[in-house]
């Protein structure tokens, strides 16, 4: 268990590992809040592991980006809030993974202007269910735990 400091006045986050894919443990959190009458609720939470995509220890690691690469990353980090625990070498390693194994490509340069659903869909199959060799398909969208809390329930 994990459980991450937060800011004045922010809910704490508890990290448990929910389930495994191999050696790797899938992350659920634990958000506590409160409700209207002050009472503690908990809230479950999908939470994308850095470690998927680069070596225990070094989840937020700058790396050795060129400037381009960099402020290519910076637009991910703002379009994806969901990997903002992530440094640059988590973010830019599972992008060109995501790249690579979905749309052949080495960096796909044409979707740093918006957000795209298919890239937290990849990192989530990733996490979930492990490699991911079916390029652009379908079977991709299923992977949408990181939108609904286990057991069905909606993260807004």
């Amino acid at each position: 268990m994990l459980q991450t400091a937060p800011p004045n006045g922010a809910p704490s986050l508890i990290l448990l590992p929910f389930a495994r894919t191999g050696d790797r443990p899938i992350l659920v959190g634990i958000k506590r809040t409160h409700d209207l009458h002050g009472e503690d609720k908990p809230v479950t939470q999908f939470v994308f592991d850095a470690s998927t995509f680069v070596a225990s220890g070094h989840e937020a690691d700058s790396g050795e980006w060129g400037d381009a690469s960099r402020a290519e990353i910076a637009k991910l980090r703002g379009f994806y809030p969901e990997l903002s625990h992530w440094g640059d070498l988590a973010i830019g390693g599972a992008f060109g993974d995501m790249s690579e194994d979905v749309l052949r490509v080495s960096w796909a340069h044409w979707l740093f202007e918006e957000r795209h659903e298919l890239f937290l869909n990849y990192c989530c199959w990733r996490q979930t269910r492990g490699r991911w060799d079916g390029g652009l398909d379908d079977e991709l969208e299923q992977a949408t735990e990181w939108k609904h809390g286990y057991g069905g329930q909606d993260i807004g």
